[in-house]
């Protein structure tokens, strides 16, 4: 089962939890269960009161290079431990997905058939590690309540500092015909129709092996950077042989990665709708534009991606219009925001990120807009290392906001809503088929209700204490985040 109670309660939820418990109700007894609910004002709408808003909030498990883990080599028992520290350390600060690297380098983090074991594990690609990195990933993510996601480089397979140095021996199980090496860089051919259905086959192994997987992510790496080839693609030869016509090779690669993200959208839907697909490109778009051939308005107007997450790793000069210029490319595809928190040093050039508090500043103006739904911190080593307070401050940031995980998946049906809600001396009651529920508390009063409405905590069980006086929704939310529309308004006076 995926994990489900995604929701970051953490000190906040507390709070509300111990108020609820020590508020004073004012009920007749057990008497209100005979009680009729308040009847609801013909104009209310359910489809139209606004909730608080969801965030998935994540974090990049950086593999390759050995960046964040594992540090210990040949050594499964404390590799296990190392993990096990930092999911602890997740959970405590309010992390509610892990995005999980488990494919940087043409390798795997399973006994694949297509590449050979990552070296990270032994030092030596190919080698068998002895043990399951990804089922033990996925079962300690999910009951911490936490979703895990895999990570996955689609095109690289090694990277190496000049012509002058050597790649290694291509694994066998790499087609040698596939491939394209660059002056610093050795890659999938992106040009290649044979490189997107290998993709599409390497994302069916995976999902199908693990099928509690939540999401498929690809990080900002399509066409080789300039620097890596420098300037030269060395795709004239191919751009003949597969051009449309009237085609130029610009937008002829660019069609190329569109192929390739269209096509893992078919395969992931084709195994589970719900499994989400996520990209997160740079936060330059002409980067994107003309060095990746990146199209992500044509990803996101074509709803291939869940959600688009780009890389905003700048103080406000630049974190803020570009914040704003990725809402709009975004349309109605979902926006989580990548934030650059290994940039919070004491002795960073910019003195905007020897502060913790740009995270609080840049996190409210993003939670401002409306196709905000999460964010991300690269990378987990600089939640671990806390510089200049910089975790402290996302979990008390997350502590005062608790959230919902938002739905990202793409089969809509939603739960029942919850009905028969009844007030028995304090405790709210209800009937309904959710995996859980969440309680909301109306902003308003009286016939301004039923506009919106906020978080005031979840629950597996179907009753919840109630914090005082006010006017109450309840929703149901399957394993999958999935919310259903709230149920019919309960006022206790």
């Amino acid at each position: 089962m995926k994990s489900k109670l995604s929701l970051l309660l953490a000190a906040a939820v507390v709070f509300f939890s111990m108020s609820a418990c020590n508020e004073k109700i004012e009920t007749d007894g057990g008497k209100d269960n005979d009680k009729k609910p308040e009847i609801v004002e013909p104009d209310f709408d359910k489809t139209k009161i606004n909730l608080t808003q969801k965030e998935l909030r994540g974090v990049w498990f950086t593999t390759v290079w050995n960046i964040d883990w594992p540090k210990a080599t040949n050594d499964v028992n404390v590799q296990k431990q190392e993990m096990i520290q930092y999911f602890d350390l997740f959970k405590s600060i309010g992390i509610n997905a892990i995005f999980f690297q488990v494919k940087s380098m043409g390798d795997a983090f399973y006994d694949s058939q297509y590449e050979p074991w990552s070296k990270v594990f032994t030092g030596v690609k190919g080698k068998n590690p002895g043990w399951d990195p990804i089922r033990f990933a996925l079962d300690e993510a999910h009951k911490r309540g936490m979703q895990l996601h895999v990570w996955m480089n689609p095109y690289r397979i090694e990277t190496r500092p000049g012509p002058e140095n050597n790649f290694s021996p291509l694994d066998a199980r790499i087609p040698k015909e596939i491939v394209k090496d660059y002056a610093k860089i050795r890659m999938y051919n992106p040009a290649l129709p044979k490189t997107r259905q290998r993709l599409a086959d390497i994302i069916t192994e995976i999902l199908l092996k693990y099928k509690d997987i939540d999401g498929v992510h690809f990080d900002d790496y399509f066409y080789p950077a300039p620097d890596q080839c420098k300037g030269n693609y060395d795709d004239e030869a191919e751009f003949e042989l597969y051009k449309k016509p009237g085609q130029n090779i610009k937008t002829w690669r660019k069609e190329n990665v569109n192929a390739m993200v269209s096509l893992v959208r078919e395969t992931i839907n084709k195994i589970d709708k719900n499994i989400i697909f996520t990209i997160s490109p740079s936060g330059n778009m002409e980067y994107n534009t003309n060095s990746m051939y990146a199209d992500i308005a044509k990803w996101c107007s074509e709803r291939w991606i869940d959600a688009i997450i780009p890389q905003l790793y700048w103080g406000h000069k630049y974190f803020d219009p570009r914040l704003a210029e990725f809402c709009n490319i975004a349309g109605r595809t979902p926006v989580i925001i990548g934030y650059g928190t290994y940039n919070f040093k004491s002795n960073n050039s910019n003195s905007e990120f020897t502060d913790a508090k740009l995270f609080e500043e840049e996190h409210t103006l993003a939670s401002s807009k409306k196709q905000v739904v999460g964010s991300m911190h690269y990378n987990a080593s600089a939640l671990k290392s806390n510089n200049v307070g910089i975790t402290d401050k996302v979990k008390d940031v997350y502590a005062k906001n608790p959230r919902l995980m938002p739905y990202l998946g793409q089969n809509h049906e939603k739960p029942a809503s919850p009905v028969n809600l009844q007030n028995v001396a304090g405790t709210l009651k209800w009937e309904g088929e959710g995996t859980y529920y969440a309680i909301y508390k109306d902003k308003s009063s009286g016939r301004r209700r039923g506009k919106s409405a906020s978080l005031i905590g979840t629950t597996e069980k179907k009753e919840f204490k109630l914090p005082g006086k006010g006017t109450f929704y309840v929703t149901a939310l399957d394993q999958f985040n999935n919310e259903s529309l709230v149920s019919d308004m309960f006022e206790v006076k």
